[in-house]
C-alpha cells in the first residue's frame, strides 16, 4: 500500500469540489478510486478543511463569473434580460444587506444552531434564518412581481433605515405551501 501524501488528498480534495468523479480522481492522483472514495472518511478533519477552502474558492469563482454575466446582460441585453439582471442582482443585493445587518448570534446560540442536538428541547426561531425568513417573506408578497417589488423594496428601506430584519408575524405559509 502507498504512503498519503498530504498533497494528492489536496488534489483529489479540489478535484472533488469541482465535480471531477472519483475514478478521475483515481487517475490524477495515480491511486485506485475505491482508495480515493474513502479518503474523506479515513481523514475526516484534513479532509473537510481542504474541501470547504476548495469549495468556497469555487463558489467564488462560479458567483464571480455569474455577476460578470449579469452585468454583461444589463448592458447589453434585450430589454426583458436586462429587467430580469436587474432583479436578480437586485434580489441578491437585498438578501446581503439583511444578512449584514442581521445580530450575530450569541455562543450559545451558534452552538444550538451547529450542534442541535446539544440545544434545549425547546424550539426557539434559529437568529441566522430570520434574514432568510425575512427575505422569503417578501418574495411570498410578490416579489418578483410588480406589485410585489414595493414590498421588497419596503423591506429593503426598513432594513436600511434601521439597521434591524422586522419582527415576524405568526402568518407564515404552512408546511408545503409555496407562500
Amino acid at each position: 500500500m502507498k504512503e498519503m501524501s498530504p498533497g494528492l488528498l489536496a488534489i483529489a480534495a479540489e478535484m472533488r469540489a469541482a465535480g471531477a468523479s472519483w475514478e478521475r480522481i483515481g487517475e490524477q492522483v495515480g491511486r485506485h478510486p475505491d482508495n480515493c472514495r474513502h479518503w474523506p472518511m479515513r481523514y475526516p478533519a484534513t479532509w473537510h478543511q481542504l474541501y470547504r477552502d476548495a469549495e468556497i474558492r469555487h463558489i467564488a469563482t462560479g458567483g464571480s463569473e455569474g455577476l460578470a454575466a449579469l452585468r454583461l446582460l444589463l448592458r447589453k441585453g434585450s430589454e426583458r434580460a436586462q429587467l430580469a439582471a436587474a432583479g436578480i442582482l437586485y434580489r441578491a443585493r437585498l438578501a446581503e444587506r439583511i444578512s449584514e445587518l442581521a445580530p450575530l448570534p450569541s455562543a450559545e446560540e451558534q452552538m444550538a444552531i451547529e450542534q442541535p442536538h446539544l440545544a434545549d428541547q425547546e424550539e426557539q426561531p434559529c437568529l441566522a434564518e430570520k434574514p432568510t425568513r425575512a427575505l422569503k417573506k417578501a418574495r411570498c408578497k410578490g416579489l418578483d412581481g410588480a406589485a410585489g417589488e414595493t414590498a421588497a423594496e419596503k423591506l429593503g428601506a426598513k432594513v436600511a433605515k434601521t439597521g434591524q430584519v422586522p419582527a415576524e408575524k405568526e402568518s407564515t405559509p404552512a408546511e408545503g405551501e409555496a407562500c
